[in-house]
């Protein structure tokens, strides 16, 4: 069984645990933390995906062979299951996009793994649910090890901001508590974060249904380990509201600075918008590392033998 101690992946009744050391680094950096000797190996790993957007403009071909690509690598990897947070396909409610998702299916099933999705902005609900998944709100649990509660958020195109429904609260608030073992060992995944998020940043995140939702995550505090989402096309940005993390996964399509001038551009960026931004903005995927006491990111640029990493404890 697994549990979070003070924020931590551990094992229950496992003394050997060794905290990690501390991931305070300058503002645009990348953390890397090995593992302790005594930790070799992760329990387990996944994959984190987003916005492939197939269907924008001229871009359909290259978009699609980048999504082939990431799954390509993903299945390579031999993640546990594989999360996709939203956009699949670009401008989903107009018609002659809308043959795009099953070919987007298609692809994602050579993964031959568990596959969590979320409809972005971009994917109408009727869409998503005739071609991708029967139900936006869902549950997936990889053994007793962690419960993924994965919820549809986004307001539809060409809106950007997130809706959290009262009965979203009360079917999460359930879903949280009935999860599997015990301490910090859920995540939530959506398109839109949560954050409260100003320029430099894009200022969209869940404003309908906020306060709501808000009470849930502080009820639950001492369960949610952190909370993933997409849209941003920003690389991997974070916060760390509440002590639970807000990690938002990069594009497969593109990925976008949001300071380009002047000097130490990240760091402004971090200065003016706080949290966290790694210095890659290639697109890509996210490599996640589930060690006993905390969880690496690995940001995967398609193509590329390094990856930049982001720890959370």
């Amino acid at each position: 069984m697994l549990t979070l101690l003070g924020g931590r992946f551990a094992r229950a009744q496992d003394p050997s645990a060794t905290p990690p050391a501390s991931t305070e680094a300058p503002p645009g950096t990348a953390p890397v933390s090995a593992p302790p000797a005594s930790q070799k190996a992760p329990l387990f790993t996944f994959a984190m995906a987003s916005d492939s957007h197939i269907g924008s403009n001229k871009k359909t071909a290259k978009f699609m062979r980048q999504w082939e690509q990431a799954t390509d690598e993903i299945k390579a990897y031999n993640p546990a299951f594989v999360l996709f947070l939203g956009d699949l396909v670009d401008s989903g409610e107009v018609p002659e996009n809308q043959q795009h998702y099953p070919t987007w299916l298609a692809i994602a099933k050579k993964m031959e793994k568990p596959l969590i999705c979320v409809p972005g902005n971009h994917d109408p609900v009727e869409m998503f649910t005739q071609h991708i998944q029967k139900e936006t709100d869902t549950v997936y649990d990889h053994q007793d090890l962690l419960r993924v509660i994965a919820f549809h958020d986004a307001q539809p195109n060409p809106k950007h901001d997130g809706t959290i429904t009262p009965a979203q609260i009360a079917w999460m608030d359930k879903m949280i508590a009935e999860a599997p073992g015990s301490g910090k060992n859920v995540i939530l995944a959506s398109h839109v974060v949560f954050h409260k998020n100003l320029p430099p940043d894009r200022a969209w995140y869940v404003k309908e249904g906020r306060e709501a939702f808000e009470d849930l995550l502080k009820k639950h505090q001492a369960r949610l380990f952190a909370m993933y989402s997409g849209h941003f096309h920003n690389g991997i940005r974070g916060w760390n509201d509440l002590d639970i993390h807000e990690v938002m996964m990069p594009a497969t399509c593109y990925n976008l600075m949001r300071i380009k001038e002047g000097e130490a551009p990240l760091q402004q960026w971090i200065e003016k918008g706080g949290g966290f931004v790694l210095d890659e903005f290639r697109p890509g995927w996210v490599q996640a590392e589930v060690y006993p006491n905390r969880m690496i990111l690995k940001y995967k640029p398609l193509g590329a033998t390094s990856d930049a990493q982001k720890l959370l404890s």
